[in-house]
């Protein structure tokens, strides 16, 4: 219980800190989500900041421009299929019975 609280204080104070932070050039911002959320921002990035579309271990380049609205999905797809879409892949479509892909972590690159 002593843990779910825990998690439940740092994402209310992470959300605190990220109003008061400039989310371009605050280090002690990326610091913190570092430490407590695993989340791994460049410089000069902005709308990333947010735990709950983020997994942890996601790295996020420098100077990336992400919308609020965005999602996110901590999984890349198979490049070795005829189609990139997720029936080739996700067994809620029905046209296969496994995953065709694992979770890995989450990263996007510079400028994006």
């Amino acid at each position: 219980m002593v843990h779910v609280r825990t998690l439940a204080w740092q994402k209310l104070a992470f959300r605190a800190l990220r109003r008061r932070e400039s989310e371009f050039e605050s280090a002690r911002l990326r610091r913190v989500a570092k430490r407590w959320i695993d989340l791994h921002v460049g410089l000069y990035s902005y709308g990333c900041f947010d735990p709950d579309r983020f997994p942890p271990g996601t790295r996020i380049g420098r100077y990336c421009s992400i919308a609020r609205s965005a999602t996110t999905f901590d999984t890349d797809h198979p490049s070795d299929c005829a189609i990139l879409h997720q029936v080739s892949y996700h067994p809620g479509f029905g046209a296969v019975s496994d995953w065709g892909i694992s979770p890995e972590p989450l990263t996007i690159g510079d400028d994006v």
